[in-house]
This record gives C-alpha cells, sequence and structure tokens, in this order.
C-alpha cells in the first residue's frame, strides 16, 4: 500500500475574522505555519 502524498506547499491564506489575533494564533501555533507577509488594508480596515 502507498501513502498518499500530504500538502507539500500553501501558496497563500486571506485571513478575513473579527478577532485577527486568534486566528493569526490557530495558523501559526496550532497548524505551524510560518508568516512570510503580513498585509494590512487602511480602506478596508483589513
Amino acid at each position: 500500500m502507498t501513502a498518499t502524498p500530504g500538502v507539500l506547499r500553501l501558496h497563500h491564506s486571506a485571513i478575513i475574522r473579527s478577532d485577527y489575533a486568534v486566528t493569526r494564533r490557530f495558523y501559526t501555533e496550532v497548524l505551524g505555519l510560518a508568516v512570510l507577509a503580513e498585509n494590512y488594508r487602511v480602506a478596508l480596515d483589513s
């Protein structure tokens, strides 16, 4: 039996949520993903 390959890379992710800090902590601490860049959009307050 051969193993199914898992996710090798994630190109980008957009986080749209009322509590950004909680969501960021989930992606970085629970899922173990690294933040390479963050973009804050003043016009959209996001």
